[in-house]
C-alpha cells in the first residue's frame, strides 16, 4: 500500500515537472531596444525603415517617429547580422540566414557554418564564416550555393562592403589591416592593399565614386580611394573606431563611433574635428550612420538606445538630439505597476540610476523619469575643469544613486509629487511627479542623518514615510515637503526595512532588522504595540485592500500579519536562499515569493498551501502582480528587460492543492521551451489564454454529451452543443416548484378564534350508534375511526383497479397506434414523429417508452423532448403531485389478480432520473432540471436511503445523475469564470 502511494506520489510529480507553472503563461518582454549588433537603415520610397537587433529577435522602427513597426519572430540561435533586402529582413543566425518579411519568416539557407557578416546587392547574397571564407548565393536559385571562396591566411573577416557601381564586386575588410575587391561571379581576387597599421574594424563607403572610409582599431580613420590604391586623408581619435558614416546632404563630413561613449564629427574640407559629442551615449556607441540625402546621424550603443541627431545650428556642424528610443542599460531592480485600477505602467528602477515608466500595451509611452538638466551640468563642470573623468563618468556622478525603495499613490498625481524613491547610502529620499516625468521638487533627508532604507506612500497621496538605518522613521507633507512627526521606538537603533499605512491613515507599521513589526497611531506617533517575528526582517509587503502585511525573515520564512488584530496568521516556508522579492496578488489570496535558489514560489494563503513551484531561467531580482490580474512582471539578474507572465487562473479555475516536489526537480518556468520574447511569439496574451482552446482530460471527456443524443437533435432551439441553453418559462414557474411547501404554508387560510370554538363545538358533538365524537374520528380511536379505515382501503383496491383499466387502455392504444403507423416509433426505421405527435400521451406512457429506447440512436432524443415539453406544460403544483406519485416498480396483489398478462412494471424514478442526466448531456433546460431533481429528493430522499442497498438500478441512476450535475455546474462555473476574465482585461484595455 505504502509503496502504491509512494508510485502515485512520483507520477503526479512527474506530470508537474513536465508540465511546468500551473498559474504563468509567458507572454512577452518588455525594454528592449537595441544590443551591441549595427542597426540597418533602408529607404522604403520616402520612409526611412530602422531595423534593430535584440539578440534572437528584430524590431522594425519608423525613422519619422521612431515608432515601433514590427517585432520579428525569435530565431533559433543568437543573431550576428542585419541586413535588408527589399522588403526582406536577412539575420545571419548560427550557421543560417533567415529572410523575414513583417515579422514572419519567409525563406532560409543553411550555410553550413557560422555566419559573421554578410552584404547583399543586386541578386548576390554573400555570406563570410568563421573557417574563414565567404559563400557566395544568387538570390534567384536559393537552394543552391553558387560558390565557396576561401581567404588566404588565418585573418578573420571584419566588415563586408558593396561599392556602388562596382558590378558584382565586394570588399573584405580583414583584421590583418588590409582590404581585398572580389568579384563573386568569377570568384577571383581583383585587388589587395596594403596593410593600414592595425587591423580593420569597420568600412563604409563615400558619396564620392571609389572612395570609402577604412576605420581601425588603434583609432587611425583613412579615406581610401580604391581605384588609384592611394590614402586621400588620414584622421585619428582616441580608442578603437567601431562604426564610421559620410554624410551625403552635400556637406563633407564624416560621423566616427568610440568606445567611450562620445561621437566624433569630422569636417573633411577643413581636415580637422569639427564637433566631439562627449557622452552620446552612456555606453560605447557601436554604429552611425547619416540617413541619405538628410542631416540627420543615427547612432546606437551598449546602453540599449537609439538616437536621432540633426544638424539645424547655424553653421550646420552642431548636432541636436532630435528623437530617440530608449531603455534600461542594466537589469531592473525594482518593479511596480503605476496605480491600482489598470496595469498600463510599469514602474522600474535600474542599477543604471535610472527610473522608467514602461507601457506595458503600448511601447511608445515608455519613457524615462528625467533626473533634471544632467548633461548641461555635466558639460559646465568639464568646461571649467571642475572634473578630469570623462563626460560618461561625470554624468553617472551627477545621477541620483541607485533606487532600492519605491513607492507612489496615484490620488494626487495632479497636484503635486506623488513618487517617493530611496537611493542606496543616500541620507534623503527624493519625490518624483508623474504628471510631467521628471523628479519633484522636494528632499526629504532623515532627522538622523542615517541612510534611507525603506519609503511609503499613503494611500491618499498627501504623506511619505522614510525609514532609516537607525530605527528612526520621519513622515513628511508631500505638497509642502515639511516634516510632521517622527515615529521612535526606544530601544531600537536597527534599519528600518519595511514602512506600511493603513487605507484610513490610522496606523503606520514598520519592520525591523532586530525582527519587530512595531504600530504606531498615524496621528500622534505613539507606539500602539509590537509584534515580536522571531527572526530579522528583510522585506515589507503591505495588501491595503485586505490590511494584511507579508514580512520575509532572515530564516528564509514567511510571516503573514492581520493588521486590525496585531497577529500572525500564516506561516509559509519553502526557498531555500535568500528572498529577494514578493509580493501580493490582486486579491491578496495568493503570494509570489522569488528566491536567490532560482525559485518561484506562489502561496495559497486560505490553504497555507504551495500550489506552484517553479525554477527560474535566472535570479528573480524584482517581482510584481498587476492590480487587474493579468500578469506577473519579473526582473531578472542578467536581463535588461522584464519578463511579463500571463495569468492562466483568469479564464480557468486552479484547484489550490499543495505542490509536493523536491527543491532539485522544479520544473523550468517555460520549461516546454517558451520564455517571454519582445515579439510575444509563442507566448500567451490574456486575450490568447481566453480564445485558446483548453484539452479537456479524459475524465472530462467521459462527461462529454453522448455522440447520440447531440447528432440526433436537429432543433434550432439548441444553438451550438457547446452552449448550455435554459428553459423559456417565466422564473416563477421552476422557484415555485422549489419552494412549493413554504408557499402551501403561507397561503394557508389562517383560523380565527370564534372559528376555533365553533369548531371545538362540532367536535364534542358525539354520533349516531354510538360511534364516539368528531374528535375520536380524527385522533383515529373509537369505532368510527376502524370504519373510516377499512373504507380507505377499499378506496384504494378501487384505484389500483382504476389504475390498471387505463394502464391496460395506454398500452392498446399505443400498441394500435404503431401497427396503424400513425406513431412511427420503430426501432430499425428514421421516420420519427415530433414531439407534437407525442403530445397527447401521458407522462406515464412517455416514461415507459423513454426506458425501452434510451440507447437507441433514433429514438432518444425525440423521447426525451416530448417528456421535458410534457413537464413543462404543466404547473408547479401539477409537476409536484405527479412526481410524488411516481411508481417504484412494485405490483400490488390486486392489479395483478386484474390483469393475467402484467409484466414488471418500470420504476418510474429511475427513469425520471436517467432523463434528467440525458438533460444535463444535451444542455438543455439547466434550471428546470436543477428544480425537478430537487423535488424528486424532497419526496422520495427517505425511500431512496432504505432502498440503495438492494436497489443497484437506483444506486446507479443516481450515481450518473449526481455526477452529471457535478460535471456540468463545474463546467458552467468555468464558463462563468472566463467571461468575468475577458470582460475584465476588455475593461482594463479600453
Amino acid at each position: 500500500m505504502v509503496d502504491a502511494k509512494r508510485a502515485k506520489l512520483e507520477s503526479s510529480v512527474r506530470r508537474h515537472s513536465q508540465a511546468g507553472s500551473r498559474l504563468y503563461a509567458p507572454f512577452r518582454q518588455l525594454g528592449h531596444i537595441i544590443n551591441d549588433l549595427p542597426f540597418d537603415v533602408q529607404v522604403r520610397g520616402t520612409q526611412y525603415v530602422l531595423t534593430t537587433c535584440i539578440g534572437r529577435a528584430v524590431q522594425l522602427y519608423d525613422c519619422a517617429n521612431m515608432g515601433l513597426l514590427f517585432v520579428g519572430r525569435d530565431v533559433a540561435a543568437p543573431i550576428r547580422k542585419v541586413i535588408s533586402l527589399g522588403n526582406d529582413t536577412l539575420l545571419g543566425t548560427g550557421s543560417a540566414i533567415v529572410a523575414q518579411r513583417r515579422g514572419k519568416d519567409v525563406w532560409s539557407i543553411d550555410v553550413g557554418a557560422e555566419v559573421v557578416d554578410m552584404v547583399a546587392f543586386g541578386t548576390w547574397l554573400v555570406a563570410a564564416t568563421s573557417k574563414p571564407d565567404f559563400r557566395v548565393y544568387n538570390l534567384g536559385a536559393r537552394d543552391e550555393e553558387y560558390a565557396t571562396l576561401s581567404l588566404a591566411g588565418h585573418a578573420a573577416v571584419t566588415g563586408m562592403l558593396h561599392m556602388p557601381t562596382y558590378l558584382n564586386k565586394v570588399v573584405i575588410g580583414r583584421d590583418d589591416g588590409t582590404l581585398e575587391l572580389w568579384n563573386v561571379r568569377t570568384g577571383k581576387r581583383i585587388f589587395k592593399t596594403e596593410s593600414f597599421g592595425a587591423a580593420v574594424s569597420c568600412i563604409s563607403a563615400a558619396p564620392v565614386l571609389d572612395v570609402l572610409g577604412v576605420g581601425c582599431v588603434d583609432g587611425s580613420i583613412h579615406v581610401y580611394n580604391l581605384r588609384t590604391a592611394e590614402i586621400i586623408l588620414k584622421l585619428s581619435q582616441k580608442g578603437k573606431v567601431n562604426s564610421l558614416s559620410f554624410r551625403t546632404d552635400g556637406v563633407h563630413a564624416l560621423a566616427t563611433a568610440s568606445p567611450s561613449g562620445d561621437i566624433a564629427f569630422w569636417d573633411l574640407a577643413k581636415r580637422r574635428i569639427s564637433y566631439l559629442h562627449r557622452g552620446a551615449h552612456s555606453g560605447a556607441v557601436t554604429h552611425v550612420h547619416y540617413l541619405q540625402g538628410q542631416p540627420l546621424c543615427m547612432s546606437s550603443g551598449t546602453d540599449n538606445a537609439v538616437k536621432q541627431w540633426i544638424f539645424d545650428s547655424i553653421d550646420g556642424a552642431l548636432p541636436r538630439l532630435l528623437k530617440s528610443r530608449s531603455g534600461h542599460s542594466a537589469p531592473p531592480m525594482s518593479l511596480q505597476f503605476y496605480g491600482e485600477e489598470t496595469s498600463q505602467f510599469l514602474l522600474t528602477a535600474s542599477r543604471d540610476r535610472s527610473v522608467r515608466a514602461t507601457g506595458v500595451y503600448r511601447d511608445a509611452q515608455s519613457t524615462e523619469l528625467s533626473q533634471g538638466h544632467i548633461e548641461s551640468e555635466a558639460r559646465k563642470k568639464l568646461a571649467r575643469g571642475q572634473v578630469r573623468d570623462s563626460i560618461a563618468a561625470t554624468i553617472d556622478g551627477l545621477k541620483l544613486n541607485e533606487v532600492i525603495a519605491i513607492s507612489h499613490s496615484t490620488q494626487r498625481e495632479r497636484d503635486w509629487d506623488n513618487i517617493v524613491t530611496a537611493h542606496r547610502d543616500d541620507s534623503a529620499a527624493r519625490s518624483w511627479t508623474w504628471a510631467n516625468r521628471r523628479l519633484g521638487q522636494h528632499i526629504l533627508p532623515t532627522k538622523d542623518k542615517s541612510a534611507v532604507r525603506s519609503v511609503c506612500v499613503t494611500r491618499c497621496g498627501n504623506f511619505a514615510l522614510i525609514g532609516s538605518a537607525l530605527g528612526r522613521t520621519d513622515l513628511f507633507n508631500l505638497q509642502s515637503g515639511l516634516h510632521r512627526r517622527s515615529f521612535v521606538a526606544s530601544g531600537s537603533d536597527k534599519p528600518v526595512t519595511g514602512i506600511a499605512v493603513d487605507a484610513l491613515n490610522d496606523t503606520v507599521v514598520t519592520a525591523s532588522l532586530d525582527g519587530h513589526l512595531r504600530f504606531y497611531d498615524f496621528r500622534t506617533g505613539l507606539l500602539k504595540g509590537t509584534l515580536d517575528i522571531g527572526s530579522g526582517i528583510a522585506i515589507l509587503r503591505h495588501h491595503a485592500r485586505a490590511d494584511l502585511i507579508a514580512v520575509a525573515c532572515d530564516d528564509l520564512g514567511l510571516r503573514v500579519v492581520d493588521v486590525e488584530t496585531r497577529r500572525i496568521v500564516r506561516e509559509l516556508y519553502g526557498p531555500t536562499n535568500r528572498i529577494t522579492d514578493m509580493c501580493f496578488s490582486d486579491d491578496a489570496r495568493w503570494i509570489i515569493v522569488a528566491a536567490a535558489d532560482r525559485s518561484l514560489r506562489t502561496f495559497d494563503l486560505p490553504t497555507a498551501h504551495c500550489i506552484d513551484a517553479v525554477r527560474t531561467k535566472s535570479v528573480v531580482t524584482a517581482i510584481a502582480y498587476s492590480p487587474t490580474g493579468d500578469y506577473l512582471a519579473t526582473a531578472s539578474v542578467d536581463d535588461i528587460g522584464v519578463s511579463l507572465w500571463t495569468n492562466k487562473t483568469q479564464f480557468s479555475s486552479v484547484a489550490p492543492t499543495r505542490v509536493e516536489i523536491a527543491e532539485a526537480d522544479l520544473p523550468e518556468l517555460g520549461a516546454d521551451g517558451l520564455q517571454p520574447s519582445s515579439s510575444g511569439v509563442g507566448g500567451v496574451s490574456a486575450v490568447g489564454l481566453a480564445l485558446a482552446e483548453v484539452e479537456e482530460d479524459d475524465e472530462e471527456k467521459d462527461e462529454k454529451p453522448d455522440a447520440a443524443l447531440l447528432q440526433a437533435d436537429t432543433t434550432v432551439a439548441q444553438i451550438s452543443d457547446d452552449l448550455q441553453t435554459l428553459s423559456l418559462l417565466p422564473r416563477h414557474r421552476f422557484q415555485s416548484l422549489v419552494h412549493l411547501d413554504a408557499i402551501r404554508e403561507r397561503n394557508k387560510p389562517r383560523e380565527t378564534a370564534e372559528q376555533r370554538a365553533r369548531r371545538q363545538q362540532q367536535e364534542a358533538k358525539r354520533l349516531p350508534f354510538d360511534l364516539g365524537t368528531l374528535r375520536d374520528l380524527r385522533q383515529k380511536e373509537g369505532l368510527a375511526a376502524s370504519l373510516d379505515a377499512q373504507e380507505k382501503s377499499y378506496q384504494r383496491d378501487a384505484d389500483h383497479l382504476r389504475e390498471a383499466r387505463i394502464r391496460d387502455r395506454m398500452l392498446r392504444t399505443i400498441e394500435e397506434a404503431e401497427a396503424s403507423d400513425a406513431i412511427a416509433i420503430d426501432r430499425n426505421t428514421d421516420d420519427l414523429p415530433t414531439v407534437t405527435d407525442l403530445a397527447p400521451l401521458p407522462i406515464a406512457q412517455l416514461l415507459s417508452l423513454y426506458a425501452s429506447g434510451r440507447g437507441v440512436k433514433s429514438r432518444s432524443v425525440l423521447l426525451n423532448d416530448a417528456v421535458a415539453s410534457k413537464l413543462k406544460g404543466l404547473g408547479p403544483a401539477q409537476v409536484d403531485v405527479l412526481i410524488a406519485m411516481l411508481s417504484d416498480g412494485t405490483v400490488s396483489a390486486f392489479s395483478a389478480s386484474y390483469d393475467d398478462e402484467t409484466t414488471d412494471r418500470v420504476d418510474e424514478r429511475v427513469v425520471l432520473m436517467h432523463l434528467l442526466t440525458d438533460r444535463l448531456r444535451l444542455r438543455r433546460d439547466y434550471e428546470l432540471v436543477q428544480a425537478w431533481v430537487r423535488t424528486l429528493l424532497r419526496h422520495w430522499q427517505a425511500a431512496f436511503a432504505t432502498e440503495l442497498s438492494h436497489n443497484h438500478d437506483l444506486n446507479h441512476a443516481l450515481t450518473q445523475l449526481d455526477a452529471a450535475l457535478h460535471a456540468e455546474s463545474q463546467r458552467l462555473a468555468e464558463r462563468l469564470l472566463y467571461a468575468q476574465g475577458v470582460l475584465r482585461h476588455l475593461a482594463t484595455v479600453g
